[in-house]
């Protein structure tokens, strides 16, 4: 198996965990993400500092909105954005809590991007190696049956849907289960609810105006919340031919 990584992405013990499974790994720049498994498997890896700085400087909505027209250009590519360490610093308060989770909420509903928690760089290698054999096997590549009608094939799974709905819904801060509820009987989709006004929001029963404001504040962030310093290596030049080492080879060397 040959990983391509790209040239800024500085994790060594990541790299070497990757080599004790003895897989090639390639450097280069990358376009888009940071580790790439073939033509169709791309992860973008996050340290909780990074997701911080790049949701401060606007990088992170942009790279979500980029890996979704990415996998949309060919059926068979999948992404995945792994976010490696505790997410919430120690002393952390309410808003930074709020605006963070507002942020993966938005990444993983609206631009349909798995998020895949870590807590280590070798635990994150592990995971890439994991998903890269499943999309080998084809695993992930299986397209689910096609449903001609939810009340003949599903039964009682349209129930199951209006229940995932609801906790989406409630991971957004100061929604539970009778707010979610009411949200979706007033628009019906959570699509519909993300791109409502907020007026249209605070006509909710049991919404009000303070809580709309607030949704519309985490579906729409700006930039500038954070201070902001440039990523380790960002502005150093590429080297015009890609570096390649592979486990035995590389460990020998």
């Amino acid at each position: 198996m040959l990983i391509t990584v790209d040239h800024r992405e500085q994790s060594p013990a990541l790299l070497d965990e990757l080599r004790r499974q003895n897989i090639c790994i390639e450097r280069a720049p990358l376009p888009l993400g940071d580790y790439r498994v073939g033509d169709q498997l791309l992860f973008e890896r996050k340290t909780a500092t990074d997701l911080r700085l790049s949701l401060a400087d606007g990088r992170l909505f942009d790279q979500a909105r980029r890996l979704y027209h990415w996998r949309a250009q060919q059926p068979d590519r999948r992404v995945a954005l792994i976010v490696e360490g505790r997410v919430q610093p120690p002393g952390a308060g309410q808003r930074e809590r709020r605006i963070l989770q507002g942020a993966l909420v938005k990444i993983a509903l609206l631009w349909d991007i798995p998020l895949l928690r870590t807590l280590l760089p070798e635990e994150s290698a592990r995971v890439m190696l994991y998903a890269a054999r499943q999309h080998e096997r084809g695993k992930l590549q299986a397209p689910l049956p096609a449903l001609s009608c939810p009340n003949e094939t599903l039964g009682t799974r349209a129930g199951d849907k209006h229940l995932v709905q609801r906790r989406l819904l409630q991971s957004l801060p100061g929604i539970g289960p009778r707010r979610a509820r009411a949200l979706l009987a007033r628009f019906g989709s959570i699509a519909a609810i993300m791109n409502a006004e907020e007026s249209e929001l605070a006509t909710v029963e049991n919404l009000g105006r303070e809580l709309a404001r607030r949704i519309r504040w985490l579906v729409s962030e700006a930039p500038g919340i954070y201070r902001v310093t440039k990523r380790k290596g960002e502005n150093q030049r590429a080297s015009s031919r890609p570096n390649r080492s592979c486990g035995a080879a590389h460990r020998a060397s």
